[in-house]
């Protein structure tokens, strides 16, 4: 197992519509894909408040002043491109104007497993099929 520390960030817009990503693992096509809020691994010696923003601006293109939080804190297993994860996440929010992303930041492995991005009001969440990360993404926004 690898273990990481991870910073993700709750991007809400005015109108409190939250932003998120659609991914899948590259090496299982035929998995089901998922939407997530922006973030990923802390590189070495990086707090989590910085590393939530350069993952805000490396995913999306958005340069963010701040973060606030954290807002919620959790740890979870899971299995991506042949590897297998403990992660443990905090969770931060920022509010800012509605935008589309770039994806000049993307990685080669971010081009393979992000499709793309799309904000959700709540209604759209809690009518939702779709899988979404953090589960209580919902409460957290509430």
């Amino acid at each position: 197992m690898t273990r990481r520390e991870a910073a993700r960030v709750i991007l809400l817009d005015e109108s409190r519509r939250v932003l998120l990503l659609h991914g899948s693992d590259p090496e299982k096509p035929r998995s089901p894909a998922w939407w997530f809020t922006p973030g990923g691994g802390l590189e070495r010696g990086e707090s989590h408040e910085h590393a939530a923003k350069r993952e805000v601006r490396e995913e999306t293109g958005l340069d963010l002043d701040s973060v606030e939080g954290p807002v919620f804190e959790h740890t979870l297993s899971f299995s991506f491109a042949g590897t297998d994860y403990v992660q443990h996440e905090l969770f931060f929010t920022a509010t800012v104007a509605a935008f589309s992303i770039t994806t000049d930041g993307w990685t080669d492995r971010e081009r393979h497993a992000l499709g793309k991005a799309r904000w959700w009001s709540l209604t759209e969440l809690r009518s939702s099929t779709e899988t979404i990360y953090p589960q209580n993404l919902i409460a957290l926004i509430e």
